[in-house]
């Protein structure tokens, strides 16, 4: 097991349920899409537990149900890729978190509260530490990471 595989299963043994680092993992790895409904979310990740964990902290916080979907990978390394799909109070959990305001812009850099707050500040590096990076995100709700 790599020195990253169990920073991450160190990180998801922690009891945290934190906004912030949920926040960081849609940032850093959150596709948004429009569907008939409205918009849809999908965070991508390699890695079942950190796609459980998105899942358990969408439901905790939100309410919400949302989809773990599954893909085999086309190249040859054939891991799996995980997707958390959302299509309901898709804005409203984007502006609760302050990656969108209000007229549906998406918001850059890191909101001030969690600069200033140590302990939401440890949560939102906690989550962008698990966040996934994968090719093929059409739409990035950050410039770059």
């Amino acid at each position: 097991m790599s020195f990253t595989v169990k920073v991450k299963e160190e990180l998801l043994s922690l009891a945290s349920r934190d906004k912030n680092e949920l926040s960081a993992m849609i940032k850093m790895s959150g596709s948004l899409g429009l569907a008939s409904s409205g918009l849809t979310l999908s965070v991508t990740t390699e890695n079942a537990k950190i796609a459980r964990h998105l899942y358990e902290l969408l439901s905790d916080l939100y309410q919400v149900k949302s989809e773990i979907r599954h893909h085999q990978k086309t190249n040859l390394r054939k891991n799996r890729v995980y997707t958390v799909f959302l299509d309901q109070k898709v804005e409203e959990i984007l502006s609760d978190l302050h990656l969108a305001d209000s007229f549906f812009g998406i918001e850059a850099g890191i909101d001030q509260a969690i600069l200033t707050d140590d302990e939401a500040s440890r949560a939102y590096l906690r989550g962008a530490r698990l966040r996934q990076v994968p090719a093929g995100n059409l739409v990035r709700l950050s410039g770059s990471c």
